[in-house]
C-alpha cells in the first residue's frame, strides 16, 4: 500500500490509501481510497499523470469534473461508483511499475501519489 503525500498543502487533511493501477491498451485505471479528515468540506477537480496525455474521473458510466469531498468522509474509487482513468498512455506499463497521480482539489493542495501496478 503506498500513501498519498502533500505538495504544498496546508493541512494534511485529504489522503489516499490503497493505491493500485492496472492498464490495457493507451488506458489505466487507478483504484485507491480518497478520505477527508479536516473538520470543511472540499472537491476534488481534476487528476493528471506524467504517464498519461490525459485523465477522467468518473461518476457510473458520466464524466465529471467536480466531486466533492465532505468533512469526515471516504471515497472509493473501486470499479464501483467512482473511476479514474488515465488516458493516451505515453508507454505501456510494466506489471512491476508504479505509476505517479497527481489529484486537484477546490481548496486543498495538489496530492500525489504512487500506484503499484498489478
Amino acid at each position: 500500500m503506498v500513501e498519498g503525500s502533500r505538495q504544498g498543502a496546508i493541512a494534511p487533511s485529504i489522503g489516499v490509501k490503497g493505491a493500485w493501477a492496472s492498464s490495457t491498451g493507451d488506458r489505466a485505471s487507478v483504484f485507491f481510497i480518497l478520505s477527508n479528515n479536516g473538520s470543511s468540506g472540499d472537491a476534488l477537480t481534476g487528476a493528471s499523470s506524467p504517464i498519461a496525455t490525459g485523465a477522467v474521473l468518473k461518476d457510473g458510466s458520466k464524466a465529471i469534473g467536480r466531486l466533492p469531498l465532505p468533512a469526515g468522509s471516504e471515497i472509493s474509487f473501486d470499479a464501483g461508483r467512482y473511476w479514474l482513468t488515465l488516458t493516451g498512455l505515453r508507454r505501456r506499463l510494466a506489471s512491476d511499475e508504479t505509476v505517479r497521480v497527481t489529484l486537484t482539489f477546490e481548496h486543498a493542495g495538489p496530492l500525489t501519489f504512487l500506484a503499484g501496478m498489478r
